[in-house]
């Protein structure tokens, strides 16, 4: 994070995740978004460590637009696929669902002799009803 003074760590919690830092996103107000929270395309032709640097200990977050394929989302990403481990709802204060933190690992396909460089996990929140998801990557 260049520019940051030494020291400086972004450790936001769900809830300045979903509720500021996605919400700002899907209404637009780029300039509540930091520059260290760029929109990147993680289902493209490369892995995980070579999107990201792959020798970090700090997580990223991104912004990243989902890829259709008829009905479904398309999660191939490099040598493999993001596969989705569970989906737990986020409530708002009165109790109503108005989004989701679905968790997937990177899993490299079956044959594949590419090494993994360590086990990728990734945090992928949307709002009810939007496309737009943020992904947090560790």
């Amino acid at each position: 994070m260049n520019g940051y003074p030494i020291g400086f760590r972004f450790r936001p919690s769900e809830d300045d995740l979903f509720f500021h830092y996605l919400t700002k996103k899907v209404e637009g107000e780029s300039e509540a978004i930091p520059p260290f929270m760029p929109e990147v395309d993680i289902y493209c032709d490369e892995d995980p460590w070579e999107i990201f640097d792959a020798n970090s200990r700090e997580s990223f977050y991104i912004f990243t637009r989902l890829k259709m394929i008829k009905s479904r989302v398309k999660r191939t990403a490099g040598s493999g696929t993001w596969s989705n481990g569970n989906k737990r709802e986020i409530m708002d204060g009165q109790g109503k669902v108005v989004g989701y933190n679905k968790l997937f690992t990177f899993k490299l396909s079956a044959g594949n002799e590419k090494m993994e460089n360590g086990r990728w996990t990734m945090h992928e929140y949307s709002m009810y009803g939007q496309e737009n998801p943020l992904s947090n990557y560790s």
